[in-house]
């Protein structure tokens, strides 16, 4: 791709196209997190029920009135519409914004869920991309910034961020606090959001077509806001977002999928391109975040799920779903653990390192070499080895290992590796939900519904099938 970031990323949102007479927002996107129900637990919403709601729309306006077009704001009560997929819908907010806020009302900080949800969401996303800005808002009556530094928020390690604290409960002084950030990071954009990326890259494989074809496609999938008549480059951005948003359900891209490569008739190359993008949307970015967060915290992580182990491998091919049984140290990888992977380091910087049966620390460190080191582990010292290993794995090292709880003196000395490897992280999988985990094992959560799981697998299999079918016959 050439041309500056303005021609590669458009500031147009196709999905929400403005109305007649309404201001055509600029390409920054901002993420508005807050809990607004009327049962918030603190003085000022036992007297005045609709003081969080209020706090949210003076906020909206006083951003609108101070940065004009040069923001577009995302939050619930503007962007979502009935019938909707919540969930769905705020995962991508966190994909599809430049910075985010959250107002931590006494509510966000003690009674909401959303709102912890949406947090951890955006912390990955600031783990991932250091220019990001995120601010924490706390809010003189309802909270203070050292309110942040207990409990979950405190696992979070918000003290890292910038925490402004609004000096009174309404959308002026919140605005008073975050406006100087936040108008440096809007005259610096330059780097796209992780959805402006996605999009970009498929629409990049879309725009071959012609606008007769991208037309008939839009047509036949019904995308939200997009009419007759649009330009060619507005056309494949709204069928990209909405491809995106039918892949967080596990069997939601199929149809649109083949209706996009049939009408606009893709070639091989960008059909397949463009479906390894979707195919691990559907894992949800919390269970993402656990397997980010161990990176951090060293603590071993337990993934139950069907084919989370060699009883369903990948890759294999659509006409033999079920490959024969694999040696160990075989380069096919358990179909569940590689998603996972992928939604958790999405520009796919994980090394996904299959350890068949554990007896030993060496088993692993062997494993680690052999997959990095190509079969030339042989020609050097174990400590260079490991040097070589560090200094051309840039992501992280996942470890996955069938699950049957090991000697505390085994897992303590797994756990050393991480001095040797930094990145490292150890992933138990088992086909079946622990009953109870003892410290210092986390189970990723939430916890893999085996329908979903089961979803995601045949659709899979379906689209492998449909691109074997379609371009043998070219």
């Amino acid at each position: 791709m050439h041309g500056t970031i303005e021609e590669k990323y458009p500031v147009e949102n196709p999905a929400r196209p403005a109305a007649a007479g309404a201001r055509v927002v600029a390409g920054f996107r901002l993420f508005i997190s807050h809990s607004s129900r009327p049962d918030g637990g603190s003085e000022r919403c036992a007297e005045d029920p609709d003081a969080n709601r209020r706090l949210l729309r003076e906020t909206c306006a006083c951003l609108e009135d101070t940065f004009q077009d040069r923001l577009e704001l995302l939050y619930d009560e503007r962007t979502l519409s009935p019938g909707d997929d919540w969930s769905k819908r705020l995962d991508t907010f966190v994909d599809e914004c430049h910075a985010a806020i959250v107002l931590i009302s006494h509510r966000a900080l003690h009674v909401s869920d959303w709102v912890k949800k949406e947090l951890s969401n955006l912390e990955m996303r600031k783990r991932h991309d250091p220019d990001f800005l995120l601010i924490p808002v706390t809010i003189e009556g309802e909270s203070r910034p050292e309110d942040l530094t207990a409990g979950f928020y405190a696992t979070l390690n918000l003290a890292r961020f910038q925490v402004a604290h609004a000096n009174a409960p309404t959308g002026q002084s919140v605005v008073e606090k975050i406006a100087e950030s936040l108008r440096a990071a809007i005259d610096h954009h330059r780097t796209p959001s992780p959805l402006d990326l996605l999009q970009a890259y498929i629409r990049d494989r879309l725009e071959a077509a012609t606008s007769e074809a991208l037309e008939a496609a839009v047509l036949e999938l019904d995308c939200k806001g997009l009419g007759l008549g649009q330009p060619k480059t507005r056309y494949a951005r709204g069928l990209a977002l909405h491809l995106y948003q039918a892949a967080h359900r596990a069997a939601g891209y199929v149809k649109p999928y083949k209706t996009v490569c049939n009408k606009l008739e893709l070639s091989k190359e960008p059909a397949t391109k463009v479906f390894h993008s979707l195919r691990f949307l559907w894992v949800d970015p919390d269970a993402a975040e656990c397997l980010n967060r161990a990176c951090e915290d060293g603590l071993p992580r337990v993934l139950a799920g069907k084919y989370t182990s060699s009883n369903r491998l990948e890759p294999r091919t659509p006409k033999a779903p079920e490959p024969p049984a694999t040696k160990p140290g075989d380069r096919c990888k358990p179909f569940t653990v590689v998603r996972y992977l992928r939604r958790a380091w999405p520009d796919d910087s994980a090394l996904c390192v299959i350890v068949a049966k554990l007896h030993t620390v060496e088993d692993v460190q062997t494993e680690i070499r052999r997959q990095v080191l190509r079969g030339f582990e042989s020609r050097y010292t174990s400590e260079e080895a490991d040097d070589w290993v560090r200094r051309s794995t840039p992501g992280p090292i996942v470890v996955t290992i069938p699950w049957d709880e090991p000697d505390p003196r085994l897992l303590d000395e797994l756990r050393g590796l991480k001095t040797v490897y930094p990145g490292l992280v150890l992933l138990f999988t088992t086909p079946e939900r622990p009953e109870s985990l003892e410290d210092p094992y986390r189970e990723i959560l939430p916890v893999l519904n085996p329908k979903t799981e089961d979803d995601a697998d045949l659709a899979e299999t379906i689209t492998e099938t449909y691109l074997q079918d379609r371009y043998s016959r070219t």
